[in-house]
């Protein structure tokens, strides 16, 4: 009887054992994701501006921060897209409920020579299988042609802040194209996920199964982590403090009416002088004063009489 109470008393404690170690494991799962995709936003953003990620020291919060951003964001985006999908297709799933349940009227009026071709097809999945997993091939051929081409466009418009032509970075949600850029993309990832489950199915009783369908997950893979930089670069809001700085020796100030702060660490500011387009290494021991303005895009630098940027 005693033996019976006390693991009566033992048992639960160690189900809540047991639960607190799932929670902390998941928690320590989900923060990890989340740090990894603030990483990458925080890497492509940056590289978008074209600036070394390796000047600045950013608290690992602020990726923590992005990366829950990025999902809330992207997981709004994609029910919207869930719903679009659904009301697209809707008609084709009535037609085909439809046809599922009169399948038996319909088979005794389909034509003696369609039900032999579709008995031929049937006892020959080698061929149909062959044939469709050769369309998911060429699908995903075209679509991965098409998709990394635009993302290296993308990608090819960094390096902004140095760039004289450029007016300066986009705000959040400026470029009238970025809600259309990252809807592309999200349907790119539901459509990688569907011909990987499609390329799956078909090649179920072929030998090297894993290996066929490889392409499709490794394509897969590339646009998750495709989506995070493209946020990073379309979506994050370039925008930096203003700053005026007073140093102990007025000849090592920096020169410039329009300065940025774009990080700031225990030792150092980092700051962003717009005029002559360069980036200030400042070490916060020779700072006596520091004021620090509201933040907003950069504008354009300033240009002389001849249209050019000093």
């Amino acid at each position: 009887m005693a033996a019976r109470t006390h693991d009566d008393l033992v048992s639960p404690l160690k189900a809540v054992g047991k639960f607190l170690g799932w929670l902390s494991g998941s928690l320590a799962a989900i923060t990890g994701v989340l740090y990894g995709l603030g990483y990458l936003v925080t890497l492509s953003n940056l590289y978008s501006l074209g600036l070394n990620f390796y000047l600045f020291d950013f608290d690992p919060s602020l990726y923590l921060t992005r990366g829950a951003n990025f999902v809330l964001y992207f997981t709004r985006w994609f029910f919207q897209t869930l719903f679009y999908l659904i009301l697209l297709i809707s008609p084709v799933l009535v037609l085909g409920l439809v046809v599922y349940r009169y399948r038996a009227w319909i088979n005794d009026r389909f034509p003696a020579k369609g039900r032999a071709a579709v008995d031929y097809v049937r006892q020959r999945p080698v061929i149909w299988r062959g044939l469709l997993f050769a369309v998911l091939v060429a699908v995903l051929a075209q679509d991965v042609w098409v998709r990394f081409e635009d993302f290296s466009k993308i990608l090819g418009e960094s390096h902004s802040l140095f760039d004289p032509q450029e007016s300066g970075p986009r705000e959040s949600g400026s470029a009238p194209a970025s809600g259309q850029v990252i809807l592309f993309y999200q349907l790119f990832l539901i459509e990688a996920a569907v011909l990987l489950y499609l390329a799956w199915r078909v090649t179920a009783a072929w030998r090297f199964r894993a290996l066929l369908a490889a392409p499709f997950a490794l394509v897969l893979a590339m646009s998750v982590v495709t989506l995070p930089m493209i946020y990073g670069i379309l979506v994050i809001s370039n925008k930096f403090p203003a700053i005026r700085v007073i140093t102990d020796d007025p000849s090592g100030a920096p020169r410039s009416s329009e300065l940025y702060l774009l990080s700031k660490t225990d030792n150092e500011f980092i700051l962003w002088d717009n005029n002559n387009r360069k980036v200030i290494w400042l070490p916060l021991s020779s700072v006596r004063r520091a004021e620090i303005g509201r933040s907003k895009s950069l504008p354009a630098p300033a240009k002389s009489d001849d249209g050019k940027v000093p």
